[in-house]
């Protein structure tokens, strides 16, 4: 068996002895040199430092709500609307200059989800589990019954919405689905009971906001109502550059 230092099984002390007589001293430099060669290398498991993990194992840090954080996807599910001129005409007069700090959203959708947490091996799977049940649903149309205003779970904002009247019960059928993929990764389910809509504008003043909404025009509220938008797929976000589609069944 190999000891720590190799040497000849016929050698004695006093052999030993001579050798060691011999070698020169070491410099000073060099046993410097030493010492700091083995701060930073190892002879056994035990690591005196971590290298840094690979790209593809640190995630994503997302902005907004406390539990997001490295490998953290904030992941949400949604039915886009399209603007036609009606929604155009109603966006621009909440955004005149009489209301100023009223913000657009930046696209316009009707939220199934909730914004929940996932980690990057849980994506596809989530996916996969959509596909599933929500392309057993098929394709239909909804429009806007009325323009409210909400405010969101947090309390830190509040929106101008156009809520969902024709099509909730199609909607209510897809975020069921949604649910029960967020269930199987231990994820909170979609509000109960459900207001669909799709946010116009936000900002901080309530009082603001329903200014805002009862300067509509009446007439517009009735041609938004008469307006039917065709639903053909969903769409799931994850971070802040993944999106992919669900389509539904003809």
């Amino acid at each position: 068996m190999k000891g720590l230092v190799d040497y000849d099984s016929c050698s004695s002390d006093e052999e030993t002895d001579l050798l060691l007589k011999k070698r020169p001293a070491p410099k000073e430099n060099a046993i410097e040199s030493a010492v700091e060669k083995k701060r930073y290398q190892t002879s056994g498991p035990f690591l005196t430092s971590l290298p840094p993990l690979p790209a593809v194992f640190q995630g994503r840090t997302t902005k907004g709500q406390g539990q997001h954080g490295i490998d953290s996807w904030a992941t949400r599910v949604y039915a886009k609307i399209s603007v036609d001129a009606t929604m155009q005409k109603i966006l621009d007069h909440l955004q005149n200059k009489d209301i100023t700090t009223c913000v657009r959203e930046q696209s316009l959708h009707i939220s199934l989800s909730r914004c929940i947490s996932l980690r990057q091996y849980q994506l596809d799977d989530f996916v996969v589990g959509l596909r599933e049940d929500i392309g057993r649903h098929k394709r239909f149309s909804l429009s806007f019954a009325q323009i409210s205003v909400l405010r969101s779970d947090t309390s830190d904002a509040s929106f101008v919405t156009a809520e969902v009247g024709a099509g909730y019960n199609e909607l209510l059928a897809c975020m069921s689905a949604v649910d029960k993929a967020a269930s199987r990764l231990r994820q909170p389910e979609f509000y109960k009971p459900p207001r669909f809509h799709a946010s116009l504008v936000r900002a901080n003043s309530l009082d603001l906001l329903q200014q805002a909404k009862e300067s509509l025009p009446v007439p517009w509220i009735e041609e938004l109502r008469a307006v039917s938008m065709n639903i053909t797929r969903l769409y799931v976000s994850m971070g802040h550059t993944i999106e992919k589609s669900i389509s539904l069944t003809g």
